[in-house]
């Protein structure tokens, strides 16, 4: 298998999860579920054991997705809890406006407080998201560019149905 192909782990109605190399992709169309969060975990944990240098993130909220009610949130800080010492980085790309927007922000924040040392931002584009990612994979010692992972990205969009 191509380790630059993208791999399409789960693509279900409400939220898809890939992966690219030591990135896994995961994209939340409607509000992240608890099941979500624990098959990203599942994923994140498998991914962190082929990959020992570590890996990425990247999370895509759609702007139909509500966000994650308080058990969520916990579960999401849970599994980043766990596994932050494996993750090189995190972007979280929201596409909500206004009031969502500063919402998605308090919750990414408080992720980074949760795990300190790890590189955290957040992108209101594709673009944005994909180059702010790959700029920090190959400033850790993996270069990326942000090309194969914008497609991958794009990709597994296409391929997660929506349910609303």
């Amino acid at each position: 298998m191509d380790p630059l192909a993208p791999l399409v782990i789960a693509s279900e109605p409400g939220f898809g999860i890939a992966t690219l190399g030591p990135t896994v992709i995961l994209v939340w169309r409607a509000r992240p579920t608890l099941s979500g969060v624990r098959a990203v975990r599942e994923v994140m944990t498998r991914m962190s054991g082929l990959h020992e240098d570590g890996i990425a993130l990247l999370v895509v909220l759609e702007r139909h997705a509500a966000l994650p009610d308080a058990p969520v949130r916990e579960a999401m800080i849970g599994a980043v809890r766990s596994l932050g010492h494996k993750l090189l980085a995190m972007v979280a790309l929201h596409e909500h406006t206004g009031f969502a927007a500063a919402a998605v922000r308090s919750v990414v924040v408080g992720l980074a407080l949760v795990t300190r040392a790890l590189p955290l931002s957040v992108a209101s584009t594709e673009i944005e998201a994909c180059t702010r990612l790959s700029a920090e994979l190959s400033r850790r010692g993996h270069p990326t560019t942000s090309g194969p992972l914008l497609a991958a990205l794009r990709g597994l969009r296409a391929s997660t149905p929506s349910d609303f």
